[in-house]
C-alpha cells in the first residue's frame, strides 16, 4: 500500500508542478516548460513502478484498445511524417496524454480518496492562481474591447486557451464542491461562480457554446434516463457506436466540406454587396482554413501527413484569402479545429481510432448512467462526465486545446475518471487480457526518458533561436549564423513561425558572401519546408546567383503560386525576363503585383521603354 501512494504522491505531484511552471528563457513561456516536467515526473512515477515490480493484469476492452492504437498510431506516423522534429514533438504529446490516462485509471484504483482529494484541491488552487495574475493582466488594459482582451492569458498563453482551460476545470471545482471539507467547499462554490463569469468576460464563443452543449447534454441524459422508468427499450451498445461513427465520417468527410464552401460563398457575396459585413460577414479566415485542411486530407487520406506536419502542408493549397499570412507574413501552425487537425496529421485510421475512443466512452458512461437509474448520486456523476466530455469535444471543434499541456492533462484526468467509473461493466474486447509487467514499465520509462531529452533539445533550441532574433534585429550576421547552428537538433528545426533554422543561417551566409554555404542551407531549408513561400523564393535567388537560371524561374513560380500577394518572386522573374530581353514576359510578371515600390517602377520604366 506504502508502495502505491508513492507512485500516486509522485504523479500527483507531476500533475500540480506542470499546471505552475513557466519558462522565461524562451518565447512560449508554458508549453515546452511542462511538457519536459510532465515527461520528467511520468518517467520517474514508471520508473518507481518498474522499481516495485508491480504485475497488473489489464483487460483489453473497447475504449482501451481504441486510445492504445490511436496513439501508437500518433507515434509510428513520425516514419512517414515529412518534418520529423515536428512530429516527434506532437506524437510524444498524445503519448503523455496516454500516460496520464492509465496512471489516472491506476491511481483511482488504488489511492481513490487521498489522490483524488488532492487533485480537487489543486483544482481550487489552480483557479485561484489563476485569477490572481488574471487580476494582475486586467491592470493593463486599455479598454474592454475584444481585442484588447486577448492581453488576458492567465498561465495558458492565449486567452482562447485560458478560458477552454477553465472550463475543464470547472468540472473538478464542481467535484470539490460536492466531496472537500467546509472550507474547501466554500472557496469551490467562489472559484465556481468565478470561473463562470469570467467565461462570460472573456468572450471566447467556442466555450460559451462547449458551456450550452455541456447544459443541454446533462438536461437531455437526465431526461432520457428518466424517461426509462416509464419506456422500455434495449439499446445495442456496438450498434450505437458505429451509428455514430458512420455519421461523424458522412459529417467530416462530405457535409463540412460542403458547408465551409457555401460559408466561404456566402462571405463573397457580403463582401460584394458591401453593407455592414462586419456584422454579417462569418469566420472567413477560419473557414479558409478549414478548406485548405480539408485539401491537405484529400492529398494523404488514409495515414495523413504524419504528425506536426500539417503546418508544414497547408500552404501547399495557397495562402490566398489568408490576408494576415499574405500581407503581415503570419503563419498558423494548426487549423483551429482539433478534429480536423486529427484528421489531416494521422488520416482516416488515426481519425477513426480517436472517434472511436471518444464515442465508445460517452457511449458506455450513457449505459452505465441507465443502469444506475436507482441510484441518483451515481447517475448525476456519470451524466456529469457526458457533460463535461461533451463540451469538450464542441470547443475542440473550434478551437486548439489539444496543442497545450495543461489541457491535454486535465481532459485526460477527465478521461481517465470517466474511464474508471465504467471499468468494471465493460466487455472485453477480441483481445485477450495482458499482464503488465516489470519490463512494460522499463520500456515506458525509455520512452519517457526519450521524451524528456526531446523537450530539453527543444527548450535548448527556443533559447537559441531568441538570441538568433536578437542577433537578427542587430544585424550580426556571424552571430545568427551561430545561433542557428546552436539551435538546431534532431528535435527541433523549426521556429514557432514554421520557418526552417537553415533559412535564417542561409540568408545571413548570403549576406555574408558566402554564397555556397547558403546554398546548402537554403537547400536544407527546403527540405523541412518545401511549401514555405520565403524559402522558396530564396533558394530561387541562390539558383539565380548560380546562373540557373530555369531552376530558379521553376521555385519562383512557385512561390508566386502559393502567395499570389507575394511581389518578391514576382519581381525577381520579372528581373530574370528583363535580362533575356523578354520583355512581355517580364510585363505580364509585372501586371501581377499588387504593391507599389521603386523596384517596380523601374522594372516598368525598363519594360515600357523597350517594348516601345
Amino acid at each position: 500500500m506504502e508502495d502505491e501512494r508513492r507512485i500516486t504522491g509522485m504523479f500527483f505531484t507531476g500533475i500540480a508542478a506542470s499546471s505552475f511552471i513557466i519558462s522565461p528563457d524562451v518565447m512560449d513561456l508554458t508549453l515546452v516548460a511542462r511538457f519536459i516536467t510532465l515527461s520528467l515526473f511520468l518517467f520517474l512515477t514508471f520508473a518507481i513502478m518498474a522499481r516495485k515490480a508491480l504485475v497488473l493484469r489489464v483487460k483489453a476492452d473497447l475504449p482501451l484498445a481504441a486510445y492504445g492504437l490511436y496513439t501508437a498510431f500518433c507515434c509510428c506516423s513520425v516514419l512517414w511524417a515529412h518534418t520529423t522534429s515536428e512530429a516527434l514533438f506532437e506524437s510524444t504529446k498524445v503519448f503523455l496524454g496516454f500516460c496520464v490516462f492509465l496512471l489516472a485509471v491506476f491511481a483511482l484504483r488504488k489511492d481513490e480518496g487521498t489522490w483524488t482529494n488532492r487533485l480537487l484541491t489543486l483544482s481550487v488552487v489552480l483557479f485561484l492562481l489563476e485569477l490572481v495574475i488574471i487580476a494582475i493582466q486586467m491592470r493593463n488594459l486599455g479598454n474592454l474591447e475584444k481585442d484588447a482582451l486577448y492581453s488576458i492569458s492567465g498561465m495558458n498563453g492565449h486567452k482562447n486557451l485560458l478560458t477552454s482551460f477553465l472550463l475543464l476545470n470547472l468540472f473538478f471545482l464542481f467535484k470539490a464542491l460536492f466531496r472537500l471539507s467546509k472550507t474547501w467547499k466554500i472557496l469551490a462554490a467562489a472559484a465556481i461562480v468565478l470561473s463562470l463569469g469570467m467565461i462570460g468576460f472573456l468572450q471566447t464563443k467556442a466555450v460559451w457554446l462547449g458551456l450550452l452543449i455541456a447544459l443541454l447534454t446533462y438536461a437531455a441524459a437526465y431526461l432520457f434516463i428518466a424517461s426509462r422508468k416509464k419506456i422500455k427499450m434495449k439499446l445495442n451498445i456496438y450498434m450505437c457506436i458505429g451509428s455514430v461513427m458512420l455519421l461523424a465520417n458522412l459529417f467530416f468527410l462530405k457535409v463540412l466540406p460542403a458547408a465551409i464552401d457555401r460559408g466561404l460563398a456566402y462571405n463573397q457575396g457580403v463582401k460584394t454587396e458591401g453593407v455592414n459585413t462586419a456584422n454579417r460577414e462569418l469566420d472567413d479566415e477560419r473557414l479558409t482554413l478549414w478548406q485548405k485542411t480539408n485539401s491537405v486530407f484529400r492529398e494523404k487520406p488514409l495515414l495523413g501527413t504524419g504528425m506536426g506536419n500539417w503546418q508544414i502542408f497547408y500552404p501547399k493549397a495557397g495562402l490566398d484569402h489568408l490576408w494576415r499570412a499574405e500581407e503581415l507574413n503570419y503563419t498558423f501552425q494548426r487549423p483551429h479545429n482539433d478534429w480536423l487537425w486529427i484528421l489531416s496529421e494521422t488520416g482516416l485510421i488515426g481519425f477513426n481510432l480517436f472517434l472511436l475512443f471518444a464515442v465508445s466512452i460517452l457511449a458506455f458512461l450513457l449505459k452505465a448512467a441507465l443502469a444506475a437509474v436507482a441510484e441518483a448520486p451515481k447517475r448525476r456523476r456519470i451524466i456529469g462526465f457526458i457533460a463535461i466530455i461533451s463540451a469538450y469535444l464542441t470547443v475542440a471543434f473550434f478551437d486548439f486545446p489539444r496543442e497545450r499541456i495543461e489541457h491535454t492533462i486535465w481532459i485526460n484526468l477527465i478521461f481517465g475518471m470517466a474511464y474508471a467509473e465504467i471499468r468494471p461493466s465493460l466487455p472485453s474486447a477480441f483481445l485477450p487480457a495482458m499482464t503488465v509487467r516489470r519490463l512494460h514499465f522499463l520500456i515506458a520509462a525509455a520512452i519517457l526518458l526519450f521524451t524528456v531529452s526531446t523537450g530539453i533539445l527543444r527548450h535548448q533550441g527556443e533559447y537559441a533561436l531568441r538570441n538568433l532574433y536578437a542577433a537578427k534585429n542587430r544585424g550580426d550576421r556571424k552571430q545568427v549564423i551561430g545561433f542557428s547552428k546552436d539551435a538546431e537538433s534532431f528535435a527541433y528545426s523549426i521556429d514557432p513561425t514554421s520557418m526552417p533554422l537553415y533559412w535564417y543561417s542561409g540568408n545571413a551566409k548570403a549576406q555574408e558572401k558566402d554564397f555556397a554555404g547558403a546554398h546548402l542551407d537554403l537547400l536544407k531549408a527546403y527540405s523541412l519546408h518545401p511549401y514555405n513561400r520565403n524559402v522558396l523564393n530564396d533558394l530561387a535567388s541562390s539558383y539565380a546567383l548560380r546562373n540557373e537560371t530555369e531552376t530558379a524561374k521553376t521555385y519562383y513560380k512557385e512561390a508566386a503560386r502559393i502567395s499570389p500577394r507575394f511581389d518578391d518572386p514576382k519581381l525577381n522573374l520579372a528581373a530574370i525576363y528583363i535580362r533575356e530581353e523578354n520583355y512581355r514576359m517580364a510585363l505580364y510578371w509585372l501586371s501581377r503585383l499588387n504593391h507599389p515600390s521603386e523596384r517596380r517602377s523601374s522594372y516598368e520604366a525598363i519594360v515600357k521603354a523597350n517594348l516601345k
